[in-house]
């Protein structure tokens, strides 16, 4: 990938064009020849950067993703207190992604589709992926992983589209107080 300063700044100006577009019109009815006109950049430029807005898109929600999720701290499960370690990863998180909020808010609007829902599932999916292994369950890995996931992804999603009603040391408890529950629960069932 390019990294001079006009790559750079061709790059930002497609962005932010792009969410300002997106502000006020429905994905779907976004064209690359309105983000390249209001940009003031050739088609060519844009397609240097980007396949098409879908790719555009993307690249947009997975940085964000990559930037929050992606970089948790890693979670082992073996000797350690579940609610004290997800309470370190749910405080990163939330305060991650109350830094972008205003990104993860336009991202989840009804302009954007659910596009980034579904991606913010799949990446939680790999946040958590290895967290059950080499233990009994109380029901087949697939569901843990996907009650797990989907009520973090749920309880984030609902605390973005209500505003960011609560502070994020107010929705980090809230996290801590439903999913440790459910991960031990579904760890250690045989107890």
């Amino acid at each position: 990938m390019k990294t001079d300063a006009r790559y750079t700044k061709a790059d930002a100006a497609i962005r932010a064009t792009f969410l300002e577009i997106l502000a006020h019109k429905d994905f779907h009815k976004i064209s690359v020849q309105e983000i390249i006109k209001q940009a003031d950049i050739n088609r060519s430029t844009f397609y240097a950067h980007f396949l098409d807005k879908d790719d555009l898109m993307e690249t947009i929600q997975m940085d964000l993703l990559e930037e929050t999720m992606g970089a948790l701290p890693s979670l082992n499960i073996e000797n350690f207190d579940v609610a004290e370690i997800f309470q370190h990863r749910a405080d990163f998180l939330v305060q991650k992604l109350y830094e972008q909020k205003e990104l993860a808010a336009l991202l989840l609007s009804k302009h954007a589709e659910h596009s980034f829902e579904n991606r913010m599932v799949e990446q939680a999916k790999k946040a958590f992926f290895n967290t059950t292994d080499g233990h009994d369950l109380a029901i087949p890995p697939r569901y843990a992983l996907n009650i797990l996931t989907g009520t973090a992804t749920n309880l984030i999603i609902t605390w973005i589209r209500s505003g960011f009603q609560e502070s994020t040391e107010e929705f980090s408890a809230i996290l801590v107080k439903v999913v440790p529950p459910l991960l031990t629960k579904v760890i250690h069932a045989q107890n």
